[in-house]
């Protein structure tokens, strides 16, 4: 993947998600609900000072050096898998979620949330862009792992 391509990704991951987190926390008061889909999908303004879960709640610190230590750590795979469109992206993605993220947790202390779904009465954790950029690059490399040894192997840019 051409270096132009991943900085657009990264950056598309980083500023889609900043701005919906503006919006959300200009318009909307913390824990303030509105439903879009009846029983399903709503806006809930939320800020989460730990991780996934509400985990590490009082870890702010420890949780912006683990995840300045994960950055360093993609963006060297990154590096190795360039070629392979396919984990690029899932690089690309994470990356730029966890940037998204991160810039919430420096200088605010905590992470904007507003996305949250009801299905089948499961209350599922509410979240953001950043953190669905993660799961769907998570969920990417982990496909992308079963194929072919060659980290390489994918179609290369010419």
């Amino acid at each position: 993947m051409k270096v132009r391509n991943i900085i657009i990704i990264i950056l598309s991951c980083i500023l889609v998600d900043q701005f919906t987190k503006y919006i959300i926390s200009t318009f909307f008061n913390l824990e303030q609900r509105y439903e879009i889909i009846k029983n399903f999908y709503y806006l809930t303004y939320y800020k989460n000072s730990g991780i996934a879960f509400g985990m590490f709640e009082n870890g702010k610190i420890i949780i912006i050096v683990v995840s300045l230590l994960l950055l360093l750590l993609l963006i060297y795979e990154l590096k190795n898998f360039y070629k392979n469109r396919v984990a690029a992206l899932s690089f690309c993605l994470l990356i730029g979620g966890l940037i998204g993220n991160l810039i919430d947790r420096i200088f605010l202390g905590y992470v904007r949330d507003f996305l949250e779904f009801d299905i089948f009465n499961i209350n599922f954790p509410i979240f953001n862009i950043s953190d669905a950029c993660i799961v769907v690059g998570a969920i990417i490399l982990i496909i992308s792992s079963f194929g072919s040894g060659n980290k390489n192997a994918n179609i290369e840019n010419k």
